[in-house]
């Protein structure tokens, strides 16, 4: 084999780990933003002030999600395979439609806010839906842009651009908290970045990207039948995962809810790591699976999967044995209570080792993800209510659990079939396995530290992760979850900056 051919694959992983590592840090900046800024305005707002931002958050979601029609998930796999002068066409003609439905739906909201108020039992609703739709307005076409730069694999630019849209975002809301400012003018505020968005999409497609070739034989109808199944389990899922919340925010008092919406969250970690990583792998995934390389997509699902353990696993842990200084510690301890439903939520990290619906699509298949939010959803729906009547604010969480589960299965038994694998062969059991021995034995730490000592929250936070760290990288490498290779990737930063310092 010549240099250059054996050089082309290694280029190419390269090229896809850089891209993986971007989209990555993207992902997990966003998360941590929208992680601070909950602790921030949890320190300034009053419960029932909290208690309206985090019901425009949850509505928001789901008219976002209506409202899209999921096309941006859907061109991920259609732009991908195209040359650019094409993918600019799709891309255009899916912000063309988004534009239309964020019409619709910004009138729709217009209608609707003088009754809002009686509707979700919350009076200030009403005042702030205007707001939120002048925002949707600009947002839903504009959430075309993160799907077309990924599928462009511009990881770079999706980089560059989630950090400007999440930084507006927090300033939105933080700045007018900061100032005195009511919850309404806080809403009109946070609008502001969905414009940004929609410019950067409008300059993408009108100066960076050239072109005007239609796909041969492609149709945007092609691209809504294809997303039909995706928008109905999107929502569906959303409401299912969301319906705890909304559950609360109709029979409990708005500090209850608030206490709850507060603690009921996943970590950045999910959507940081698990999900942005699986995103990155999309285009190759379906390259390999479109090509007949069973094997190969499915060598490349389980690498990430094992390498995403490596963190998700430690982080499990650590979160379980220490989720009520750190609710007191993020949000005071006015939120104490929230640390019921953190811990039950955190149970979720195990099995978020990717995303498990951009799997199925990236292997042609969207019906599966519609089957797995449907079985969630009806999982959720129908245990909500009873389990939060017997076990109070642990109920509506475990019943999130329960329907997660649910819809992973699903999703797995499609996977399985798509990739040709055995039962044994779907999941890389034995290299989770030990990551997750190595994270247990490690955790032994924090946890004897806690048991064993009185020490002030932050104080416990601090120095349990700091034994809890040194303990897992120590464990984890004697028992192979860690490798040399693992180890060197964490401290390259480091090494780069000590590199950039040393030079004269």
């Amino acid at each position: 084999m010549s240099a250059e051919a054996s050089a082309g694959p290694r280029a190419d992983d390269a090229a896809l780990a850089r891209g993986a590592a971007q989209v990555t840090l993207a992902n997990l900046i966003s998360g941590l933003s929208n992680l601070l800024l909950l602790v921030v305005l949890t320190r300034i707002l009053s419960r029932d002030d909290m208690a309206v931002v985090l019901f425009v958050y949850l509505f928001s979601e789901v008219v976002g999600v209506l409202g899209t029609l999921d096309l941006p998930a859907a061109m991920v796999y259609y732009v991908s395979r195209l040359p650019a002068a094409q993918a600019r066409v799709v891309g255009l003609r899916t912000a063309g439609w988004l534009m239309r439905g964020s019409a619709v739906l910004a009138l729709g909201l217009l209608a609707l806010s003088p009754f809002a108020g009686e509707i979700f039992t919350q009076p200030r609703v009403g005042e702030v839906l205007p707001w939120l739709a002048f925002g949707l307005f600009a947002d839903l076409p504009g959430q075309a842009l993160p799907g077309f730069l990924l599928a462009r694999r511009a990881s770079g630019a999706y980089l560059r651009t989630t950090v400007l849209y999440t930084g507006l975002r927090f300033g939105g809301l933080v700045v007018p908290a900061l100032l005195g400012a009511p919850v309404t003018e806080m809403i009109a505020c946070f609008t502001i970045a969905s414009w940004v968005r929609l410019a950067d999409l409008a300059y993408r497609l009108y100066v960076v990207e050239r072109g005007d070739s239609k796909p041969e034989g492609w149709a945007m109808r092609d691209l809504l039948r294809f997303s039909a199944p995706l928008v109905a389990s999107t929502l569906v899922g959303k409401l299912g995962v969301q319906f705890d919340k909304y559950l609360l925010s109709v029979i409990a008092a708005p500090q209850a809810f608030a206490a709850y919406a507060v603690g009921a969250f996943e970590l950045p970690l999910v959507s940081g790591v698990a999900y942005s990583v699986t995103n990155a792998l999309m285009p190759e995934l379906t390259r390999r699976h479109s090509q007949g390389d069973l094997v190969g997509a499915r060598t490349l699902w389980h690498a990430a999967m094992v390498k995403v353990s490596a963190l998700m696993f430690p982080v499990f842990v650590f979160t379980v044995i220490m989720a009520e200084p750190m609710m007191r510690t993020l949000f005071s301890s006015a939120y104490a209570d929230a640390a019921i439903p953190f811990r039950i939520i955190a149970m979720l990290l195990p099995l978020r080792l990717c995303g498990y619906g951009a799997v199925t699509r990236s292997l042609g298949q969207s019906r599966p993800v519609l089957w797995g939010s449907l079985g969630a959803a009806s999982v959720n729906l129908g245990l909500a209510w009873p389990l939060y009547a017997l076990l109070g604010l642990a109920g509506p969480a475990l019943a999130t659990i329960l329907g997660q589960m649910t819809a992973i299965g699903i999703m797995l038994w499609a996977i399985r079939r798509a990739l040709g694998a055995r039962t044994n062969e779907l999941l890389p059991l034995r290299g989770l396995a030990r990551t997750m021995a190595a994270a247990g034995l490690a955790g032994l730490v924090p946890l004897g530290l806690r048991v064993g000592t009185e020490l002030p929250d932050a104080a416990l936070l601090a120095l349990g992760l700091a034994l809890h760290v040194v303990a897992y990288l120590f464990i984890g490498r004697r028992m192979g979850a860690l490798t040399e290779a693992d180890l060197q990737y964490v401290l390259r930063p480091v090494h780069l900056v000590a590199r950039r310092r040393s030079r004269p």
